[in-house]
């Protein structure tokens, strides 16, 4: 491995815990379940629902899981790199 986004070497310490924690099989297994959950949510999410207390419970589930993602999606970029490599993230 190179610099990940030059910044990142290979031997760095956060990068390495990085890349332990996104190959952990819990990590993959819980991002499905944020992404099963998100699609339910979204279902769920319709303009004829009428109690605020649901529409303000699902936003706030929504904001969580896609705040989630956004890490998850700098983690990898911090681990695989972003655009340049084999391995990059795109």
């Amino acid at each position: 491995m190179s610099r990940s986004c030059g910044i990142f070497a290979s031997d760095n310490t956060l990068r390495l815990n990085l890349k332990a924690l996104i190959q952990n099989p819990y990590f993959d297994n819980f991002i499905y379940h944020m992404i099963a959950l998100n699609s339910i949510l979204l279902i769920l999410d319709e303009p004829s629902l009428e109690d605020k207390y649901q529409k303000h419970t699902i936003n706030i589930l929504l904001k969580f899981i896609s705040t989630t993602f956004i890490i998850e999606c700098i983690m990898k970029i911090i681990v695989m790199g972003f655009v340049s490599g084999k391995k990059a993230y795109l």
